[in-house]
């Protein structure tokens, strides 16, 4: 389920149209240069504060730095502000990140909060 709101996440962003209902909008380039299969060649991420224009397939996660530093101090929880679905904790949980710890998503979105209520009670090993 996470790896499909990923692939979903990568052609569209969740934006309120006209109505001020919530639908998928497809991403624009920066550059509007789109590759065969219509995909954006770059996108916008942050470094030091700034928006840069990268590589669209550059990997901007931390997951993995994060699940290092877990494992190499005594942690009980891991929390993210602004967690969305909760993504970037389920990548945490199931990389590697820990069964035992707690995990904590703090999301202003009423969407955002539902979602990652059901995506959480799939997994035996989750408490929502």
């Amino acid at each position: 389920m996470i790896g499909e709101l990923e692939k979903k996440e990568r052609y569209y962003h969740l934006a309120i149209n006209d109505d001020g209902n919530y639908e998928w909008q497809r991403k624009k380039s920066e550059s509007e240069k789109f590759n065969f299969a219509d995909i954006p060649y770059n996108k916008i991420t942050s470094l030091n504060g700034l928006n840069i224009l990268v590589p669209f397939y550059t990997n901007t996660s931390i997951i993995d730095m994060i699940i290092d530093a877990l494992a190499l101090e005594q942690y009980d929880s891991v929390i993210e502000l602004g967690c969305g679905y909760g993504q970037n904790l389920f990548k945490i949980f199931y990389s590697g990140g820990g069964v035992n710890l707690k995990y904590f998503g703090g999301e202003f979105t009423k969407s955002g909060v539902e979602m990652a209520r059901k995506l959480a009670s799939i997994e035996p090993n989750i408490e929502s």
